[in-house]
């Protein structure tokens, strides 16, 4: 057992220095001063983009009109998932570790977000 809680430790840690470079990742790209990611943000700012291929794959057994309630974690500032399946009604919730530093950079002036994304707390 205490392998694992190594183990556990170390991917903590790895999780927690890659932080601060992923949030200024996501500001280099929601405020436009990284270009090769421009076709990804429009996609997810898209409000009828369709769901994802495979994930609208796994859900083809379901009746027409049902809610499909999906939980996106670890979504960044948006979803990429998708948001329209054909026939469905899709509820997505996305969430993020990191929420609250995302909240931060959609305030900024050039930012073309309008959501306020929320953080859920792992429980032990």
């Amino acid at each position: 057992m205490a392998s694992l809680f190594r183990i556990h430790s170390s991917v903590k840690a790895k999780w927690k220095s890659g932080l601060k470079s992923e949030t200024a990742f996501w500001e280099r790209v929601i405020s436009g001063k990284v270009s090769d990611h421009a076709e990804d943000i429009q996609n997810r700012l898209n409000p009828v983009s369709e769901l994802c291929p495979t994930l609208a794959y796994q859900l083809r057994d379901i009746p027409p009109g049902s809610t499909i309630k999906i939980l996106d974690v670890g979504a960044g500032p948006l979803t990429a998932l998708g948001k329209v399946l054909s026939g469905q009604n899709l509820l997505i919730t996305a969430v993020d570790p990191l929420a609250d530093k995302y909240r931060s950079i959609i305030v900024m002036p050039k930012s073309p977000l309008r959501f306020q994304p929320f953080r859920v707390k792992r429980k032990n």
